[in-house]
């Protein structure tokens, strides 16, 4: 034991962090791997605690993890946490990444952990990671990786509800909220070929009701479009009761407008709607701008918008039309590699800087109106808490219509759950929804009733 020791001396001593934000490779929210809660939790403990730099070995106290992920067992906590490293030794993990359906897949395989040494005395666990994986935790492009907090990643109980938890976060971080239930079972790897009402019972429902536990996610749902005449297919699912509401992107179809959104992100998004502003169609985008970052799609859509206003400026502008071609032409012939260098380009960069404020002061002013917004569903909540029986009643026989648009997916709302002011239920997310939507334009005052019903 003596060689292990001197080797655990001299790793790369962590202190297993407490609280805090840290970042994965996207790709590890779908990977393909089978652990328990106490091993997926005490890798992702790993992962949080490692520092940006690469080293052959790592060292840390096996007490100190034992503690950070809650084990109250009376077995030793050394053995049961280095019985968790073995494990985790052993076992694989698969990543595979397919751009394109007729290609094949990128595939990429190895064991969590190199090697590992346990020091029974000193209760220090010494570890490597393979490099290629290590690679993927560390100096990853900022649109390439997911941010978690290891905070929330502790106190979900179960490894399905984890795994639920980081891959609906992944989708939520791309501005998706529906995906379909055959994908969702596949890329969770829980129970896969079970029945989906034995599924929706063992894994969603369960990832439900840990998930709402979490300080920052007390309204986190996922419901099925499945209703008595029609088999569930898809699945609809937000970490907030209701996602953001903005006009970006508005002009287009509202194919291609939802296409864009669950592409790019926020960030993206906001530049193509300047684009389409000057003649841009993103409908030509399709898979143009797959291998890129955010980075650098913007460092060329600020190109085209310089020569745009350069343009305008000589007085002597060009069509929509080829400006529009402009975007796609910048991004892939990589127009802002070159500097601006003259006085001219300097004052166009000026130029730039106070549109970009004025761009940046419209962002504010639609961030202010979804804080109010927010305000509103929160006063809409109480509101629908404390109205009367008869009030409610009435309320959704007059906007009964408006309540079933809402509720899309090809489901009526359902009056009788909407009765019963359950807060779990959409119905009472989508009164919410209706009632702040009234309170913003004035029609109900953002005052919740004073008559409490007897019937509830």
């Amino acid at each position: 034991m003596g060689n292990e020791v001197s080797t655990i001396n001299q790793s790369q001593f962590l202190s297993a962090i407490n609280r805090g934000s840290f970042r994965v490779h996207s790709e590890l929210a779908k990977a393909e791997y089978s652990l328990t809660s106490n091993e997926l939790k005490i890798w992702f403990l790993i992962i949080a605690s490692l520092k940006d730099e690469e080293h052959p070995m790592y060292a840390m106290s096996a007490i100190d993890i034992a503690d950070k992920i809650g084990i109250t067992s009376r077995r030793p906590k050394g053995t049961i946490i280095s019985s968790a490293f073995k494990k985790l030794q052993q076992q694989n993990i698969t990543i595979v990444s397919q751009e394109d359906e007729n290609k094949d897949p990128s595939i990429y395989s190895a064991n969590f952990l190199g090697e590992f040494y346990y020091d029974r005395k000193s209760k220090i666990i010494g570890f490597s990671i393979p490099p290629i994986l290590h690679k993927f935790l560390f100096n990853l492009k900022q649109n390439l990786t997911l941010n978690l907090s290891i905070d929330d990643i502790l106190q979900l109980d179960s490894a399905t509800s984890i795994r639920v938890f980081i891959y609906l976060r992944e989708l939520d971080r791309s501005g998706i909220h529906d995906v379909a239930i055959s994908e969702f079972r596949k890329n969770v790897c829980f129970f896969e070929n079970s029945p989906y009402k034995e599924y929706k019972r063992r894994v969603i429902k369960k990832a439900v009701e840990e998930i709402r536990k979490l300080e920052a996610f007390p309204d986190f749902f996922i419901e099925d479009d499945g209703s008595r005449a029609n088999k569930a297919s898809m699945l609809h699912f937000g970490f907030e009761l209701e996602a953001r509401d903005d006009n970006l992107l508005d002009d287009l179809k509202p194919a291609l407008r939802s296409h864009i959104m669950k592409k790019f992100s926020r960030r993206i998004q906001i530049l193509i709607d300047f684009a389409v502003k000057e003649g841009f169609n993103p409908a030509y985008i399709k898979d143009k701008f797959d291998s890129y970052d955010d980075d650098y799609i913007e460092k060329n859509f600020a190109a085209v918008f310089d020569r745009i206003r350069k343009d305008k400026a000589s007085g002597v502008p060009k069509t929509p039309e080829d400006y529009g071609r402009y975007f796609i032409a910048a991004v892939q012939g990589n127009w802002a590699k070159a500097k601006p260098e003259s006085y001219q380009q300097r004052a166009d960069d000026r130029i730039r800087n106070a549109e970009l404020q004025q761009r940046m002061k419209d962002i504010t002013e639609q961030e202010q109106f979804q804080n109010a917004a927010l305000f509103a569903r929160k006063q809409a909540k109480e509101y629908i808490s404390n109205m009367p029986y008869d009030m409610l009643a009435a309320l959704i026989k007059k906007n009964k219509k408006e309540l079933d648009i809402l509720a899309k997916h090809g489901r009526p709302f359902d009056i009788v759950k909407a009765y019963s002011r359950n807060k779990s239920y959409r119905e009472f997310r989508l009164l919410s929804q209706l009632i702040a939507g009234k309170m913003m334009s004035g029609e109900i005052k953002m005052e919740k009733p004073t008559l409490q019903s007897s019937l509830f």
